[in-house]
């Protein structure tokens, strides 16, 4: 629920929500890591590309191996 509240606010809405909640895990496409294109739904992810690096630069790749296809989906594990 905070997700869909969150969104309806405009731009930042993913930023906001991992910043808020601090997940250990993220499980995203490829391209919310590269460019910050979201698969579906309104409102940008993200109010600047520096504030998509910044969230990022707190999280390393788990899986899978770099080579993937842009397809595959990412999961990011919380850096120590």
């Amino acid at each position: 629920p905070d997700v869909a509240r969150r969104r309806l606010g405009g731009p930042g809405w993913y930023a906001d929500i991992v910043r808020l909640h601090a997940p250990r895990w993220l499980v995203i496409r490829p391209e919310l890591l590269t460019s910050g294109e979201v698969f579906a739904g309104e409102g940008a992810p993200f109010r600047s590309d520096a504030e998509r690096a910044g969230l990022f630069k707190d999280y390393v790749r788990a899986w899978p191996a770099p080579a993937a296809s842009a397809a595959t989906l990412l999961v990011l594990r919380r850096a120590p």
